[in-house]
């Protein structure tokens, strides 16, 4: 066995051949190579895997605007409220393209979205308040290893959900995507010949 201190998690298994496994001393890189020979690698499965998933979220905006006087400069301040989302209604919201303040439809950003808009109704001089609700759908990915009990979301890692859950479901964002079959073994196996890649 060899273990490169530049991989040390990888493991290498070279065959039983003679002293062909070393070219003689006038070989020169740019020469061909003197026999191929055939390297079985083992290394751990520690390579990161990533499924396509889907973010849902909807929120409610409000718009609050106050003014003193006629002739004073006018204040405004927005909030955002977002409203929790089963996993049940992200999915819906996936394959239907609805959602529970209207149809989503593709925005020019890419995602999926309602398109409700501010009242425009008649303002009043000293102030006045303004809400809307939408919805809006995010393809993403989400990310593991092979043995790990998290999964990495875009926005950071998390120990509630699992990968084989199919969703997770937070305080204002809620996942959810099809999980893929499982390495069944922790170790991988990879053959190089004339160091060559070739998965196996």
């Amino acid at each position: 066995m060899i273990c490169p201190k530049e991989a040390p998690r990888s493991l290498w298994k070279l065959p039983e051949v003679g002293t062909e496994v070393c070219p003689p001393d006038d070989w020169h890189p740019h020469e061909a190579p003197k026999a191929g020979i055939l390297f079985d690698v083992f290394r751990f499965n520690t390579l990161q895997h990533n499924t396509t998933a889907f973010q849902c979220t909807c929120s409610r905006i409000r718009r609050i605007r106050t003014q003193l006087f006629p002739s004073s400069y006018p204040s405004e301040v927005e909030t955002i409220d977002r409203y929790p989302l089963t996993a049940e209604q992200c999915q819906e919201m996936v394959s239907q393209d609805s959602s529970m303040f209207g149809n989503l439809q593709l925005s020019d950003q890419g995602n999926f979205k309602s398109t409700n808009k501010f009242p425009k109704w008649p303002k009043a001089v000293f102030g006045y308040v303004d809400e809307v609700e939408n919805c809006f759908v995010f393809e993403t990915s989400i990310y593991t290893r092979y043995g790990s009990t998290e999964i990495r979301l875009p926005i950071g890692s998390t120990q509630e959900c699992t990968y084989e859950q199919g969703s997770c479901v937070l305080a204002n964002h809620t996942f959810t995507w099809t999980p893929i079959e499982e390495p069944s073994s922790r170790i991988s196996l990879r053959s190089l010949t004339n160091s060559h890649p070739r998965k196996t």
